[in-house]
């Protein structure tokens, strides 16, 4: 019988391993060559392993949520057999427990002799078993006060004397607390530990090897877009019907980025930019972003973001950024600290644009974090500020973009 073994796949040059998400096909069916046959995880992207023959699946070699290197063998397909092929969900089935042995019949023990009695302990009159009530106690002021602060009274605590004392009172709470902060295991509730999903883990192990490599650096500026958010109040509906994408903040702080930064890195710049997913942050990159229209840029980025909630992106499309945008004022954000990425010089985070009293009409907080390598901070400065000029020369371009 002829058999052939799917194996985990390099989706990118970078990647050295895979997590099987979901498996699209169980054992037993038939697979057409081309058939998404099970869904593979990086740390960047879902996407859909197919088939690369036609046949039935014989077996599934690797569980699903199981990481392993690429190439490793995943599955099999062939010609089915007679035989039952196990998944990694199938246990053996136990050995059968052998017969237990017949106990012997046992044998009636003969009745053991009464025990001697024990001599009786005399007998206490019941007079003396009578507890006599003992007279109220008193407590010092001080005393008094600290039996209402801890809820206790003069009864709850013994006290050599008549009369408690402050003392006796800080004894007995003393005595007292660690046993009354004792709670029953059984009810404190536990919480339930949920493993990271294979983004988030790289998520937070690129993020910790980024904080510990790259000296960061951050400078802030507070930017007055008035003119920017009255030009998009007064273009927004004839540049959507124009360029069939719409001139979100995102989409202006990439145009000014990418065209500050080929300033700085020179042409064919690459500008990641930060989408919010429910299994954690990915960030597409718009290529040669400096040299694309605002109307091209909108939809470029409109593109990326749709593609990447549907987990319909290519490996190679996270990768090779020079800076990030990742607008934390779309979620009210007044500003933030974002973490470089690795292989970046820079990312930018700009905060809500909001409207301000005077002098400021509407405006917003813009930081960028940067690798002191490639900037100092007076550098840095000359950057954000570059950028921002560049958000204000949008409102001097036509509607449809094209400046």
């Amino acid at each position: 019988m002829s058999e052939t073994l799917v194996r985990m796949p390099k989706l990118a040059d970078t990647l050295v391993e895979g997590t099987l998400g979901q498996w699209l096909k169980r054992v037993g069916e038939a697979v057409r060559s081309g058939e998404p046959l099970a869904s593979i995880e990086t740390d960047k992207v879902t996407t859909e392993l197919t088939s690369p023959f036609a046949g039935t699946l014989l077996e599934l070699l690797v569980s699903e949520g199981q990481t392993v290197p690429i190439e490793t063998p995943i599955a099999r397909i062939g010609e089915p057999s007679g035989a039952s092929v196990p998944t990694p969900d199938t246990k053996p089935s136990p050995p059968a427990a052998a017969p237990a042995p017949v106990a012997p019949s046992p044998s009636i023990a003969a009745p053991s002799p009464p025990a001697a009695s024990a001599p009786s302990a005399p007998a206490v009159p019941a007079a003396a078993l009578a507890i006599s009530p003992a007279a109220p106690k008193k407590a010092t002021p001080v005393a008094a006060r600290l039996l209402a602060e801890h809820g206790l009274t003069a009864d709850d605590i013994g006290s050599p004397s008549g009369r408690l004392t402050k003392d006796d009172v800080l004894a007995f709470v003393a005595r007292r607390s660690p046993a009354a902060a004792q709670v029953p295991p059984a009810a404190v509730p536990r919480p339930a530990l949920v493993p990271l999903t294979p983004m988030r883990r790289a998520i937070a192990e690129h993020m910790l090897k980024a904080r510990q490599t790259i000296p960061h650096g951050q400078t802030v500026i507070a930017a007055d877009l008035t003119r920017l958010v009255a030009w998009r109040a007064a273009h927004k509906q004839d540049f959507e019907q124009h360029e069939g994408a719409n001139p979100t903040f995102t989409v202006l702080f990439v145009h000014a980025l990418a065209r500050r930064l080929a300033a700085h890195l020179g042409s064919g710049v690459d500008v990641g930019v930060a989408v919010a997913l429910d299994a954690g942050l990915i960030v597409p990159v718009l290529r040669k972003a400096d040299a694309l229209s605002l109307g091209e840029t909108a939809r470029g980025v409109a593109d990326l973001a749709t593609r990447a909630r549907a987990a319909r992106l290519a490996p190679d499309e996270t990768q090779g950024a020079r800076m990030t945008v990742t607008n934390v004022g779309s979620f009210g954000n007044l500003t933030a600290s974002p973490i470089v990425p690795l292989g970046q010089i820079g990312i930018l985070g700009p905060g809500l644009v909001e409207r301000r009293p005077f002098p400021t009409a509407d405006g917003g907080i813009r930081p960028v974090t940067f690798d002191r390598r490639a900037f100092d901070d007076f550098a840095a400065d000359r950057f954000l500020r570059g950028v921002v000029d560049e958000l204000c020369a949008v409102a001097s371009a036509s509607p449809s973009g094209s400046g």
